[in-house]
């Protein structure tokens, strides 16, 4: 998970602590290694574009934003993340 305040709440950690999963946090500073970036970055794009002219057009168009994802999508941020993971591995560094 990345950095934000409430990913560590104790009711996350609680939770976590419920599942088989072990919380692992990013980085500071490295949205490359975090997928949901890029879906971010699409939906704000998808709402700057549409110019929502009132709240409810907000969010009808940002969950139009999230619904306009590919399969495809998903896969190329993942590969995305992965080049990253790579790169972090090697300890090569990484200019955006």
């Amino acid at each position: 998970m990345d950095n934000v305040a409430f990913h560590k709440t104790e009711i996350i950690k609680e939770f976590i602590e419920t599942t088989n999963f072990k919380l692992l946090y990013l980085p500071p500073y490295s949205p490359f290694l975090n997928p949901i970036e890029n879906l971010f970055s699409k939906v704000k794009n998808y709402v700057r574009y549409s110019k929502p002219e009132n709240e409810s057009d907000l969010f009808d168009i940002v969950n139009e934003g999230i619904e306009s994802a590919t399969r495809e999508d998903c896969n190329e941020y993942y590969r995305n993340m992965n080049k990253y993971l790579i790169l972090s591995g090697r300890r090569e560094i990484i200019e955006q």
